[in-house]
């Protein structure tokens, strides 16, 4: 945790009502597993609703939002009142719907290109499916648990090595490529 960087400065009363020192900025990753943001709330919250300070206060949390934390009571000249909130950043929202929705757009594209080549549905849309998931047999007589991916045409093979690729080295690693965002400084 630190004080952010911003209230090095005159902050105006309304947003630090008890001096610069009274808010601080939590430094932490909630990337990298799936329920990361679930499990990172369960834990602190059960570390904070456990503790009791020596005064004999304790955490308790919002009725209005289960994010927001607060303990002692909110008195004018009093420092005892602390309130803080756990809120996940829109960004990390926005980028798991990206994914969700990069992912099936070049599932989709994935489908529509092996369709194109001459494959049956079924053959296609589980070749796709393999392919960006990296998940084995596919379904189907050509490609299911008695076939192999031998006997497709070359072009087949070439959309579904890009489909590897895309799903061995995560969507988003080979898409920010593609962004001008990334490459602008």
């Amino acid at each position: 945790m630190r004080v952010p960087d911003f209230f090095n400065k005159l902050v105006h009363p309304d947003i630090a009502p008890f001096g610069t020192q009274t808010t601080y900025e939590l430094l932490t990753s909630l990337y990298g597993l799936k329920q990361a943001a679930y499990k990172y709330y369960e834990r602190v919250s059960d570390v904070v609703l456990k503790y009791t300070d020596p005064n004999g206060y304790k955490y308790r949390r919002s009725e209005a939002d289960p994010c927001v934390f607060t303990k002692g009571q909110l008195e004018h000249g009093t420092t005892t009142y602390i309130a803080f909130s756990m809120h996940i950043d829109d960004k990390f929202i926005a980028s798991i719907i990206s994914f969700i929705y990069f992912y099936f757009v070049i599932f989709f594209v994935l489908t529509a290109l092996l369709s194109l080549t001459g494959l049956d549905f079924i053959t296609a849309i589980s070749g796709a499916a393999t392919s960006i998931s990296n998940v084995g047999p596919g379904l189907g007589p050509i490609i299911g648990p008695n076939g192999d991916f031998s006997s497709l045409r070359d072009m087949s093979k070439w959309i579904l090595t890009v489909g590897m690729i895309l799903g061995r080295l995560e969507l988003f690693a080979i898409l920010v490529l593609f962004l001008p965002s990334f490459w602008r400084s």
